[in-house]
């Protein structure tokens, strides 16, 4: 199968600065660099944030979404956005395949919207969360976080 359109759905993304956006705009770029065109949901981070548009970038375009900040670190937001709504940009923007890079709301609709289009959708595993958890006084969820990730991850294999 050639990629010819492929969707990557991620909580951070440049501008951001930190290891998670840094390792996706190269990933991207490596893709680009290929002429496979990528779409980029993500939340809009800040006010001045502004979407890339694929008349002005050629082969990339994002669709910024509405994002709460995550709880202790108020510097990056979670997306959050319907099932529904996932299931339709699913079936305008056509992927062959599809990335998602969080576990939160945001990769969980197009987690759910991918299996129901029957696309195929890996997913990455960048962040620990559920080490990070005790940092910000809920180390009593990490057995928890740490189960859900692996059903999520899990999810995407199958």
């Amino acid at each position: 199968m050639t990629l010819k359109n492929v969707l990557l759905v991620t909580e951070t993304y440049r501008p951001e600065i930190n290891g998670v956006a840094t390792t996706l705009g190269k990933w991207v770029d490596g893709m680009l660099a290929l002429g496979i065109r990528v779409t980029v949901i993500r939340p809009k981070q800040h006010s001045a944030d502004k979407a890339i548009d694929s008349r002005t970038f050629d082969r990339e375009s994002e669709k910024l979404v509405f994002g709460l900040p995550i709880p202790g670190y108020a510097d990056l937001k979670f997306g959050l956005v319907s099932q529904k709504w996932m299931k339709h940009q699913l079936q305008r923007i056509k992927p062959c395949a599809i990335y998602i890079a969080t576990e939160g709301p945001l990769g969980y609709a197009a987690l759910k919207a991918a299996k129901q289009l029957k696309i195929g959708a890996v997913t990455g595993f960048h962040t620990n969360f559920q080490s990070y958890s005790k940092f910000y006084n809920f180390g009593f969820l990490e057995p928890l976080i740490m189960k859900y990730m692996r059903w999520f991850h899990n999810t995407s294999a199958s």
